[in-house]
């Protein structure tokens, strides 16, 4: 049993609910997430003042620079105006999920997402790039076509149909394919040979969570893991794609990456990123299952050998769609093989930076880090103590060990951002480094009097070894402190 290639890349109008109704909750997710630390942040007070902001923007983009001025979340850049549009957002998304002029709201949550994550890109991961490019492609698809009050307001039945053409393809190719590229860049011997990749991964402090760091009990059970995981990423995609009992192998293919995407959530902190992939899968669910579904609750679905009505998708957003996924598809070949260097030209680069549909998937790649990476920050106060300020506040000894960062300071957003300072040059990390510094020291000082108050804050980077199971010599490497930033701090009043 065979099915037409041209279904292959069609998308049930009833998966396609599901996929808008979890987008939107995942926009409200991550406006709450975010507004923990809103003026820490988002703001010109926080960590990345507008002089910075359009620093770092000027590395990577200059002629994005002057764009920057029209950015609602860069011109409203206090906290009320923050969170004015905190709330426009949400409103937004909560229209989006009832599917209320769905078109409409769909662009202006990409537009909103793409506000937000351009006042500040330092707190950016994988997972905004997956989320960014879901919207951006959705623009090019009817959302609204099942369950959604615009489908209501039409005013008549509206039976299950396939979505096929080029804008459905573009949004299931997106997806699929972020996982052999990202597969590419993994040639390490840890994911490879030695298949000891994810002991690295849950060993690392920065980002394991205690359900991952009971798994290094068991170094072998984590080699296998290791080695479905690359093979899952090479091939599993492939299953969506069949044509060859075609609902049941798309099916397979959304529980295998549903569950791989639900694991990681399980064994790290890496939220975001796991949520959002467990979205995309959401749109990949083929008519099949609907029917099998339809069984199981007892209602009575089409028969069994019957399919959704083909609705083709105008030709001018599948056209345009399947122009992008071609250009989007070339920019990471070329950036994979090299071909112009690292990075692509200016003039190739300039309309991808503009729509935000740049991408490389190199996450954990060629291996993960044999070390885990963190940012301490250490508070002098006036009566002579120490304090850390980001592993929980505590009075620290003279030769009291750093830890990594706990607390509202292990989220993602705060991850991030450590992460994103540690990488940047040695002048852009000093600047990036003594703002935060100060303001770690001002948030203390905001609450603390007499000689509790902070005169001095010192940002530390620290590498600490990842030890293997069956390591030879597993105290060869030792841990590893740089200070990165000083900042004296204003007498107390």
């Amino acid at each position: 049993m065979t099915t037409p290639v041209r279904d292959l890349f069609g998308i049930d109008t009833r998966s396609l609910a599901v996929f808008r109704i979890a987008l939107a909750a995942a926009i409200v997710a991550d406006l709450l997430i975010r507004a923990a630390d809103l003026a820490a942040l988002h703001t010109g007070e926080g960590v990345l003042p507008r002089a910075l902001l359009d620093e770092q923007v000027r590395a990577r983009a200059p002629a994005l620079v002057p764009v920057l001025a029209l950015v609602p979340h860069v011109l409203l850049d206090g906290a009320a105006g923050q969170a004015l549009l905190f709330a426009l957002a949400g409103a937004v998304a909560v229209l989006l999920a009832a599917g209320w002029r769905t078109r409409w709201m769909t662009v202006a949550s990409w537009v909103l997402l793409m506000s937000l994550q351009a006042r500040n890109p330092a707190v950016r991961n994988g997972g905004d790039e997956i989320f960014r490019l879901l919207l951006f492609w959705s623009m090019l698809l009817p959302l609204g076509a099942s369950w959604s009050l615009d489908a209501r307001r039409a005013g008549r039945p509206s039976p299950p149909r396939l979505l096929t053409g080029g804008a459905p393809a573009a949004l299931l190719l997106q997806v699929a394919l972020i996982y052999p590229f990202n597969a590419l860049y993994k040639d390490g011997a840890e994911w490879t040979t030695d298949f000891t990749a994810l002991e690295l991964f849950l060993g690392n402090a920065t980002w394991s969570a205690a359900s991952g760091t009971a798994l290094l009990a068991w170094p072998g059970v984590l080699q296998a893991m290791t080695a479905a995981v690359l093979g899952l990423e090479w091939c599993g995609w492939l299953l969506a794609f069949s044509p060859v009992w075609h609902g049941p192998a798309r099916t397979l293919a959304v529980l295998l990456f549903a569950g791989f995407h639900a694991g990681i959530l399980v064994l790290s902190q890496i939220d975001f990123f796991a949520v959002v992939g467990i979205v995309a899968w959401t749109v990949f669910l083929p008519p099949w299952f609907w029917r099998q579904a339809a069984g199981v609750v007892g209602r009575r679905g089409p028969p069994p050998e019957a399919a959704p009505v083909r609705q083709p998708v105008p030709r001018r957003e599948g056209t345009l769609a399947l122009a992008l996924l071609g250009y989007v598809g070339f920019l990471n070949v070329t950036g994979y093989t090299g071909l112009f260097g690292q990075p692509a030209p200016a003039v190739l680069q300039a309309p991808a930076l503009v729509l935000q549909i740049d991408q490389q998937w190199n996450m954990f790649s060629p291996e993960p880090a044999r070390w885990s990476r963190f940012l301490a920050a250490r508070g002098e106060s006036a009566g002579g103590g120490t304090v850390d300020l980001l592993a929980g506040e505590q009075p620290l000894g003279a030769g009291t060990a750093m830890h990594p960062p706990s607390g509202r300071f292990a989220r993602d957003r705060w991850r991030a951002y450590f992460g994103y300072l540690r990488r940047q040059p040695a002048e852009a990390r000093e600047r990036l480094g003594g703002r935060l510094a100060a303001w770690l020291g001002a948030q203390w000082n905001a609450v603390h009097r007499g000689d509790d108050r902070l005169e001095r804050v010192r940002l530390y980077r620290v590498d600490a070894p990842i030890a293997l199971a069956g390591d030879p010599a597993p105290d060869r490497r030792r841990t590893r402190v740089r200070e990165l930033a000083t900042v004296s701090l204003g007498a107390s009043p």
